[in-house]
């Protein structure tokens, strides 16, 4: 079976302002998959708590109350004990019906995981200005104008692949002068198109190749403020 989802946002300018952690996780969401449920514990499981429940209720164990206590605890004691080993023997009762719901379940997932799914992606926007902060102040600021062509994203399930790819951009990257309170740049104005692609195989082995080609001379400024932030 196979199912394919279209997806198109049109927007004119898009900006960000990301921390450390929120960029962490951007950039990380193309790699993150999701991985099969562990086998449900069966009866064993559940009979070796009742079993575990019962020995640190018997008196002589570690854990027993001593006989200096008074006699009230030890009946409280004794009857939350009680309630205890019928809540773990009714779990060991319905551990079997628990365990067929889980086989079903893993069933399903399997399922689902051999049926392919694709997704194509195309944001337009004519800007992208994302500026990284340290959770305090902003340091860098990225401004990035797509125009039409914008940033397309294709994901297939089975075999694992993803694309990302930018056709044209123009691309500058400025850092804040703390001194001044005013952007620098740092790179200037650059056209280029970047890709990325991620193949998987069924041996689970990744394959990934990034592209960038420029349509311009690459012009990098270095100040104080570039050396003291590197």
């Amino acid at each position: 079976a196979k199912s394919n989802v279209d997806i198109k946002v049109d927007m004119g300018e898009i900006y960000l302002t990301l921390a450390p952690q929120a960029c962490r996780i951007l950039l990380m969401t193309p790699f993150v998959f999701a991985s099969g449920p562990e086998t449900a514990p069966g009866a064993d499981a559940v009979a070796s708590a009742t079993s575990g429940a019962a020995t640190s209720a018997s008196p002589g164990s570690p854990t027993s109350p001593g006989s200096h206590q008074p006699q009230a605890v030890h009946r409280q004691e004794a009857s939350m004990m009680d309630t205890a080993q019928e809540i773990f023997q009714e779990l060991a009762d319905s551990s079997g019906a628990v365990s067929e719901a889980w086989e079903k379940a893993v069933a399903n997932f399997e399922a689902a995981k051999a049926t392919t799914f694709s997704a194509d992606v195309h944001v337009a926007a004519r800007l992208f200005n994302i500026t990284l902060s340290d959770s305090v102040v902003p340091l860098w600021r990225v401004r990035a104008e797509m125009g039409d062509s914008g940033l397309g994203v294709k994901f297939v399930s089975v075999p694992r692949f993803v694309e990302v790819k930018v056709p044209r951009a123009g691309v500058e990257l400025e850092i804040l002068n703390p001194r001044h309170g005013a952007w620098e740049p740092v790179l200037e104005h650059f056209e280029l198109s970047a890709s990325y692609t991620m193949k998987r195989g069924k041996d689970n082995i990744s394959d990934s190749e990034i592209s960038i080609s420029g349509y311009e001379p690459l012009l990098l400024d270095v100040s104080p403020s570039v050396i003291r932030m590197a």
